[in-house]
């Protein structure tokens, strides 16, 4: 099936999707790495679409330089490290505050202000 061939209104959804056969649909891989930064609180993101928001995921960059969120549960669905066996100490700790001990630990009471 062509997609000049799906009906009128061409609004696609979880649901209606299904009729296309997403499984015979050609598939495809990111050509470049994906940056990105954890954040573990809620932030805001103005994409090339608009803004968007995120409770809890990563901060991403596309190819062109913009910025878009990613909820975690995503991300740890479609993502993976560069570097497989490289598990971020920021991944295993739940909360802002624990990540600013784990820098204090790492980098002394002025974590990386102090210019060390």
């Amino acid at each position: 099936m062509e997609i000049s061939e799906v009906p009128s209104p061409r609004r696609f959804n979880k649901v209606n999707v299904i009729g296309l056969k997403p499984s015979t649909w050609p598939r495809y891989q990111k050509k470049v790495p994906t940056s990105a930064l954890r954040v573990i609180e809620p932030f805001e993101v103005e994409t090339s679409e608009g803004l968007l928001t995120c409770k809890d995921g990563y901060l991403c960059m596309d190819a062109r330089g913009y910025p878009y969120p990613v909820a975690k549960g995503e991300f740890d669905l479609i993502y993976k490290s560069e570097r497989e066996d490289e598990v971020s100490i920021f991944d295993r700790v739940q909360t802002l505050e624990a990540q600013v001990f784990v820098l204090q630990s790492l980098h002394g009471p002025g974590g990386l202000t102090n210019g060390k």
